[in-house]
């Protein structure tokens, strides 16, 4: 290791550990120091000896190199995520390390490739009578969507610049995180856990862009962002003058033969029937009496198809094809071990759409 990269930074410690799950206890013992020894180094206190980042290394998988980058120290940016209960706070601390460092590789990746700019607004919520559905009908129009179902969700998003990336999150409580912060240089962001299906994936991305436009520039979030984001959500999806003829006289079946159709699940479409008026108080709760009856509310029937994000490969793959980046070049370039890069990038690479980023040109 050489001597002129100065001291481990103490934050990059502190990612690296919470991102592989271990506590400061954990940790300490693994790399045979005294909790009280790491403490004062994730604290600035005391510099992390040349043995200990490498003790470090070994342990949290991370090349020598990741500890020393010049990274932002500012507090990281707030998120808001998409949760089915509540969840333990090292398991949120573990998947806000993890999107972090992806931010960091997206950061990195930025500075070669350029992707579609971004047309996703930032809007004031109040400007809209309050009204998250009125900003969803507004948004399908800026962009041009027909009336009806979405297509394709993810790369309607993927088009006006917003990154999407599937991660493993540890867990299946957190469904979705979105990540923005216009002073970055950034775009927005959503990561979405790899295991939910296709019918909660498009709910999720929705309901992200909902926190992406209404509330990642509010100084604090409201109480009412979840139900916020939730009406721009269904509104978005499933607009109440084109699904409301179809939401008549519902039965579960009917429900079912829909859900292909919409691509939300049997559960959105019941809830979106009740909230159109659609349906009476008694036959509401019957159908939610059947919907767990039926088992619905663990795995539905009718799988939606998973829309595969594509930017982020196509990111890997213009600096693989277009700038000569070998995986051992990439894997240093965003301060991976070479196993770890290729089981994030090139596991499973869904097929490509037509290449549609380019390099930044060179100034004269």
């Amino acid at each position: 290791m050489s001597e002129d990269r100065g001291r481990a930074r103490p934050q990059l410690i502190v990612l690296a550990r919470e991102s592989r799950g271990l506590s400061q206890s954990a940790l300490a013992y693994q790399i045979g120091v005294s909790q009280g020894t790491l403490s004062k180094i994730e604290n600035g206190q005391m510099p992390a000896a040349q043995e200990v980042v490498e003790k470090l290394s070994d342990v949290l998988n991370y090349p020598a190199e990741f500890f020393f980058e010049d990274r932002s120290e500012r507090n990281l940016p707030i998120s808001f995520y998409r949760k089915r209960a509540a969840v333990k706070t090292s398991t949120v601390r573990a998947i806000r390390a993890r999107i972090n460092i992806l931010r960091f590789h997206v950061l990195k990746l930025l500075q070669s490739v350029d992707i579609p700019e971004c047309r996703l607004p930032s809007v004031n919520l109040a400007e809209y009578g309050g009204s998250p559905s009125r900003i969803a009908r507004e948004l399908r129009i800026r962009w041009h969507l027909p009336r009806g179902p979405i297509e394709n969700l993810t790369r309607t998003l993927e088009d006006a610049g917003v990154i999407i990336v599937r991660c493993d999150f540890g867990t299946k409580q957190v469904d979705a995180i979105s990540l923005y912060e216009s002073t970055d240089s950034l775009p927005p962001m959503i990561f979405v856990n790899e295991s939910i299906p296709g019918d909660r994936l498009r709910f999720s991305l929705a309901h992200e862009t909902a926190h992406l436009m209404l509330h990642h520039h509010l100084p604090l979030p409201s109480e009412e962002i979840e139900d916020e984001a939730n009406e721009f959500a269904a509104e978005f999806l499933m607009p109440a003058s084109d699904i409301r003829n179809f939401l008549s006289r519902v039965t579960l079946k009917k429900l079912a033969t829909l859900k292909p159709h919409w691509g939300v699940s049997i559960q959105a479409l019941l809830m979106r029937a009740s909230q159109l008026g659609q349906l009476s108080e008694r036959q509401r709760r019957y159908l939610w009496m059947q919907v767990s009856a039926s088992g619905y509310k663990t795995e539905e029937p009718l799988p939606i198809p998973l829309e595969e994000p594509a930017l982020m490969t196509e990111l890997i793959q213009t600096h693989a094809v277009d700038l000569a980046y070998d995986d051992a070049a990439l894997s240093k370039l965003l301060n991976l071990e070479l196993a770890e890069f290729r089981s994030q990038y090139r596991a499973g690479t869904p097929k490509l759409r037509l290449l549609r980023l380019a390099r930044h040109r060179q100034r004269a």
